[in-house]
């Protein structure tokens, strides 16, 4: 990879890697919290500083704030900073408009409170979603990686309302420190260190007073100790919060998206973009294998090969993508039930009682296989989890999904139905990948 190429790649996720992705988030919450909760905080604490202002956020009925990102890559021969702008606009519960104003990486995020839209100007493509009404934080930020990185902030707007935001930058954290105080544009504020089990230590900088108010957020990576090798690359990030507006009154216009001239509105919105090659199983026999039930039956896979369709959905209870598809996973398997079709949750490397206490708590009634050792997850090929892969009744692997989308549910769903019409979607992709390599050629 060029070193290009890789600031670029580096670049459009490092939004999303200032705290831990993998976070469970919490229900959104069914009231505003009242303000007079904020005077709880402590300034010597810096973790009550952080939930102090997921609180304030909560508490606001209304705000805006202008928000700038700055990245810093450095390797031996190159020496770049990339700066992105953006414009916050809230207004709880619903409505939100998360614009990229200027720089190259990052995206559009505008919520009406019925309609989410997302644009990613590099790619001059948007999508319109509806907003569920229940579920809303789970549907902000779940998605491919790539899908969030190249939207960077945009792609967080539960954050920006108050959901889960102390949980995702709190994630991993073992020590932390009040540093004193700094001013920032002629404002004091309080100045922490976070240092977490794995990855980069960050720091804080927090304008305390009728609300507690994130002005500064920066992620360097620490100096080599004497004698280490200097490192090849190293990424700094700052996050400049500015122009805070606490009682910001806005109109209809503001949570409105207007498309930009040259726009396309697309159903999938990296779709056919930068997409890796088709998975290499697809269209080859599929392994078999024997392995326990989570209520301990013994399942062979070939007593089913070439008479049922077959999903089997790799996931684990940590990771937030799988546990956000298998609601979809579940209804899926619902709707084809009496058909020639088995779902199968293929959860790896987890204790049968970590799994069910799960499925118990989140409610869901899902056929599930234990890989212990992973040795499935090896035999298909699974690089990154959530993973879905689809057998037709001729025995080869006719689709795979790797990662979650919103619309992954109603993707499998067709899938299924035209495998069960007889359609070969196996050689369906190998002749799209072999008109993409002619185009490309």
């Amino acid at each position: 990879m060029s070193k290009h190429a890789l600031f670029v790649s580096v670049c459009s996720c490092v939004c999303l890697l200032a705290c831990n992705s993998s976070v469970e988030f919490p229900p959104a919450a069914d009231s505003q919290v009242s303000a007079k909760d904020l005077a709880a905080y402590d300034l010597e604490n810096p973790t009550k500083i952080i939930q102090a202002f997921e609180k304030t956020l909560q508490a606001l009925p209304a705000y805006s704030c202008k928000l700038r990102t700055v990245i810093h890559l450095k390797t031996d021969d190159m020496d770049k900073r990339m700066v992105s702008d953006y414009l916050v606009q809230i207004e709880q519960p619903r409505r939100w408009a998360i614009v990229k104003q200027s720089g190259m990486i990052g995206g559009t995020s505008v919520s009406d409170g019925r309609h989410v839209t997302s644009y990613i100007p590099m790619l001059q493509r948007y999508a319109v979603e509806d907003l569920p009404e229940d579920g809303l934080v789970r549907s902000l930020v779940t998605g491919p990686a790539e899908t969030m990185g190249m939207m960077g902030p945009a792609a967080l707007a539960s954050l920006f309302l108050g959901h889960g935001l102390a949980d995702w930058m709190l994630d991993g954290v073992n020590k932390s420190e009040h540093l004193g105080s700094d001013l920032i544009d002629g404002v004091e504020c309080q100045h922490y260190r976070y240092s977490r089990k794995e990855g980069t230590p960050w720091e804080l900088w927090v304008q305390v007073g009728e609300q507690v108010l994130i002005r500064k957020f920066q992620m360097q990576p620490e100096a080599p100790e004497a004698g280490e090798a200097m490192q090849e690359m190293s990424l700094g990030m700052q996050l400049e919060f500015a122009e805070w507006d606490t009682a910001a009154k806005f109109l209809e216009a503001d949570f409105a998206f207007d498309p930009p001239a040259g726009a396309n509105k697309v159903e999938d919105l990296l779709g056919g973009v930068g997409e890796p090659q088709p998975h290499r199983l697809i269209g080859q026999q599929a392994p078999t294998f024997e392995v326990q039930s989570l209520v301990g039956d013994p399942f062979k896979l070939a007593d089913h090969l070439g008479q049922k369709i077959i999903v089997l959905d790799f996931w684990a209870t940590w990771c937030s993508p799988c546990t956000a598809a298998l609601p979809g996973l579940a209804r899926v398997s619902k709707q084809f039930e009496g058909q020639d079709v088995l779902v199968y949750a293929v959860n790896q490397g987890e204790e049968a009682e970590v799994v069910q206490r799960f499925l118990s708590k989140a409610e869901l009634e899902l056929s599930v296989l234990l890989d212990f050792q992973g040795s499935i997850g090896e035999m298909y090929a699974v690089d990154g989890i959530p993973m879905t892969a689809v057998i037709g009744k001729d025995k080869r692997v006719q689709v795979v999904h790797v990662g979650f989308s919103q619309g992954m549910e109603k993707k499998l769903s067709r899938e299924i139905g035209q495998l069960l019409r007889g359609e070969d979607l196996a050689a369906r992709t190998a002749g799209e990948a072999e008109d993409q390599r002619t185009d490309g050629g």
